[in-house]
């Protein structure tokens, strides 16, 4: 085989193999920088709560406490039903939480808040 030949096809290897590497790792970093981003673990900031007003309603005159929801992320938050939440109240003397069943506390599901957005609730 003459020379050239033998350095044409060398030429046209290496070329190949260049080309092949160089997509493989463009390939790996688009992907890598557009794959979705998963949520923290815990995050407390996440969706804050703030008491807007209470008025009593029913003919039992219960109370009824409506909150704002704050989505402080990116992702929207569904919660479906209330096998999903654990309300709690923070106790003011001993500085703790207290959590409350089902039949004292009950809201209206499903609680959907987009992210970045408000949502009202009442409790």
């Amino acid at each position: 085989m003459p020379t050239w030949k033998k350095l044409l096809l060398r030429s046209a290897g290496f070329g190949a193999g260049f080309a092949v590497v160089a997509c493989t790792i463009i390939g790996i970093v688009v992907w890598y920088t557009e794959r979705p981003k998963s949520p923290e673990a815990w995050n407390k900031q996440a969706i804050t709560a703030e008491y807007d007003f209470v008025v009593p309603e029913g003919a039992k005159n219960e109370l009824v406490f409506h909150y704002v929801l704050q989505n402080n992320t990116d992702f929207d938050y569904r919660v479906v039903s209330k096998t999903e939440t654990d309300i709690t109240a923070k106790l003011k003397r001993e500085k703790g939480f207290s959590q409350f069943g089902g039949r004292y506390v009950t809201t209206d599901y499903p609680i959907f808040v987009d992210s970045g957005r408000n949502h009202e609730i009442q409790v």
